[in-house]
């Protein structure tokens, strides 16, 4: 039996014990590795390896399945997983999911949040002059953990993804936008002329 080893060209793996990701080549048979920072014994699919943003992805929705869980964990996971793979319209849906639960649980923004979401605007607009798309789709996805009913936050993130090709998180942007606000500028048209190419 071949030992498993850290290299870089490892399988990602993302401990649940300690919550530290990893890089690790597992063993063949079982396709299990020591994590490098606990020693708790991690379990990889060896036919198919996923990547980071998948760990972190099945970690997300571990948690969510639970009874009661962590909003802002849950959603920073999520976040990670979306800054990795920008174009995965699935890890953006459940994190839109982890934000309305969230959201539904407070009953109003806070004084800091709010100055977070102005502050971040103002970056928005900068980084649309710009034209650097990957800056405001990451604004974008800051300001939209405050308040994901905003549907002209949506209607940037939409614009911002379509200008880098991502086309399935463009889709689902639009869609929150006219779900949140249909009243939002060209976010019922923009959305019906992506479906359609």
């Amino acid at each position: 039996m071949k030992p498993s080893s850290r290299t870089p060209e490892g399988s990602w793996n993302r401990c649940p014990v300690c919550g530290k990701s990893s890089r690790v080549e597992p063993t063949r048979e079982p396709g299990d590795a020591p994590c490098p920072h606990c020693g708790h014994l991690l379990w990889f699919n060896v036919e198919a390896p996923e990547s980071e943003a998948e760990v972190l992805w099945r970690q997300a929705v571990g948690l969510m399945g639970q009874a009661s869980y962590d909003f802002d964990e849950v959603i920073e996971i999520l976040h990670q997983a979306v800054k990795l793979e920008p174009g995965e319209a699935r890890y953006r849906r459940w994190l839109r999911k982890a934000e309305y639960a969230r959201f539904a649980q407070r009953t109003a923004e806070s004084p800091e949040s709010r100055g977070e979401i102005e502050r971040a605007r103002a970056e928005l607009e900068d980084a649309k002059r710009a034209e650097d798309w990957e800056r405001v789709d990451r604004v974008a996805e800051e300001c939209l953990k405050y308040n994901p009913w905003d549907g002209q936050m949506h209607m940037e993130l939409g614009n911002a993804c379509r200008r880098r090709g991502l086309r399935e998180a463009a889709i689902f942007a639009y869609e929150c936008a006219v779900h949140a606000e249909p009243e939002v500028a060209g976010s019922r048209a923009a959305l019906e002329e992506l479906t359609r190419s």
